[in-house]
């Protein structure tokens, strides 16, 4: 959420004021409750005892220098961010205290057995003996408190009368093939159905009826659009070594070259610059510790200006004068270099199915003129994954439950894929139960050449004229970015789309405008007086 929602819901208003002078406003000394307002709203405040987050920082480095002009330095970054913001909703669906996981395995079993014995697609109990179970928390959602005039009972098949237990859009998420409760901030997956505001006219009722707790689902439960807590959660790791050799203006050569090699962690993955983000999950911020958005594990990088020795006073033609110094001598070379590893990409909570993490991150490579994802033609796409890869993830991720049972839509996946955090009917009651909370790899290397040629013509000691031909990715190298080239950080992708995989943009500036990513020639011509 950005800084300004946090000044907006359930706060007063500041006083008027009129011509000259403050008008009579007030403001209050305590809060007041209930806080009114609608269900969808959200509810926002800070750690009373938020403190400033702080880095500790440190280095350590050796040096030396040989042949009088050149040095070579190795050093050791590192750096730890402490009791940094971050951003939480309270509001994070409750399944396991209150046994709402539990009764989802068994609606999906009902949903099962009553496919099985022919008596239709529905997650009804039909009794003892039928294969299926009680469901008091739907119930509590669903049935009215009487049945037929008498008082409902969950444990009583013949009151299981409403047409929500066939309903289709609560069903879905109990599909065998991606199982989804419903996890992290309110209201996703089956129980989120019940818990979201989108149905409260249909279950609210119902609910209030009962008496049902307004905090089962969540911690605030009216307040559902969040319960924001801005603390001091948030921490990150940084360790980095570094070699570096410089060699100063001599014999025409200036050099500067670096490798770096480091890694940056966080518990948090932000979705801007600014680290507000809501863990995995309250019950353990450290399970969403992995990689940053702005980690880059190697980086090679170079600066050069280098002297042509021909030329008047040079190693080659040292005596040279008029029009053959004047078109021989004074040329240089300069030019920068970066080489480095990708940025890194989040897949968020899913499962890897006949490959490591590290096998994934071997097959991001470039695909040319391969089939989509749903292995229709595609002659000119580019793609950072394999066919094979590709093409079952997308079956993976596309899947149907209904009354035929529960199919994957586009043929089973086989092989190597990324498969949804469900997969194998694994069902979990916190984001990272099941397979990865966030599978961060790295996206396709950088690799720029910026490179130019100087001529410099003397007429005398304080006027001369240069001319300058610069290439700007000198070797029209595309570096192929996975998501948008403004975006801080990028996903990867949309698993269950026919063109996942596919690549859409290139290196652009920061401003995606200046420059275009590809070859950039440009001429110059200066006075120098």
């Amino acid at each position: 959420m950005p800084f300004g929602s946090l000044f907006r819901n359930g706060l007063p208003a500041p006083p008027a004021f009129g011509s000259g002078a403050p008008g009579s406003g007030t403001l209050p000394t305590q809060p007041s409750y209930p806080n009114t307002g609608f269900i969808t709203d959200a509810a926002n405040a800070f750690d009373p005892n938020l403190k400033t987050g702080y880095v500790e920082s440190w280095t350590a480095g050796v040096q030396r220098e040989f042949k009088k002009d050149n040095v070579i330095e190795l050093r050791y970054v590192g750096n730890r961010g402490h009791q940094l913001w971050r951003q939480v909703d309270l509001n994070e669906l409750n399944m396991i205290e209150n046994g709402a996981l539990n009764e989802f395995k068994l609606a999906q079993q009902n949903v099962l057995a009553n496919l099985a014995a022919g008596r239709g697609f529905t997650m009804r109990y039909f009794g003892a003996g039928t294969g299926t179970s009680p469901l008091p928390i739907a119930f509590r959602n669903i049935q009215s408190t009487t049945v037929g005039g008498v008082a409902a009972d969950p444990n009583n098949s013949a009151h299981y009368t409403s047409t929500l237990w066939a309903n289709t859009t609560i069903l879905s998420p109990l599909n065998p093939l991606n199982p989804n409760p419903g996890v992290g901030r309110c209201c996703t997956g089956y129980w989120g159905i019940f818990a979201g505001t989108a149905n409260e006219a249909t279950f609210g009722p119902q609910r209030a009826a009962w008496n049902f707790p307004t905090n089962f689902w969540v911690v605030n439960g009216g307040k559902r659009g969040g319960s924001f807590l801005v603390n001091n959660g948030a921490q990150t790791w940084y360790d980095a070594a570094t070699l570096e050799f410089r060699r100063r203006f001599a014999d025409g050569l200036l050099l500067q070259a670096s490798y770096t090699f480091g890694k940056s962690l966080a518990n948090t993955y932000a979705s801007s610059s600014v680290v507000f983000d809501q863990p995995a999950t309250l019950r353990d911020y450290h399970l969403r510790k992995d990689v940053s958005p702005f980690d880059i594990t190697q980086a090679f990088k170079t600066n050069f200006i280098y002297e042509l020795p021909i030329g008047r006073g040079k190693q080659f033609l040292g005596n040279s004068k008029g029009i053959v110094n004047g078109f021989l001598g004074n040329w240089t070379f300069n030019g920068n270099v970066r080489i480095q590893s990708g940025s890194p990409l989040n897949f968020g909570n899913v499962q890897l199915v006949g490959m490591t993490r590290k096998d994934l991150q071997k097959a991001i490579g470039v695909y040319r003129d391969q089939a989509n994802s749903d292995n229709t033609a595609a002659s000119g796409q580019v793609y950072w994954l394999p066919l094979d890869i590709r093409l079952n993830t997308f079956r993976a991720n596309n899947v149907s439950f209904t009354a035929t049972g529960a199919t994957y839509t586009q043929g089973a996946p086989t092989g190597r894929f990324i498969a949804p955090a469900g997969f194998g009917n694994c069902v979990q009651a916190i984001a990272g139960g099941c397979g990865f909370n966030n599978l961060v790899i790295k996206g396709p290397a950088f690799f720029r050449f910026d490179l130019s040629l100087a001529k410099r013509i003397k007429f005398t000691e304080r006027l001369n004229l240069e001319m300058r031909a610069e290439a700007l990715n000198a070797f029209n190298n595309i570096n192929w970015l996975v998501g948008a080239a403004g975006n801080d950080v990028n996903g990867g992708g949309t698993l269950s789309s026919g063109f996942f995989g596919r690549y859409t943009a290139a290196y652009q500036d920061i401003s995606t405008t200046n420059d275009p990513g590809g070859r950039l020639i440009q001429l110059v011509l200066r006075l120098n007086f």
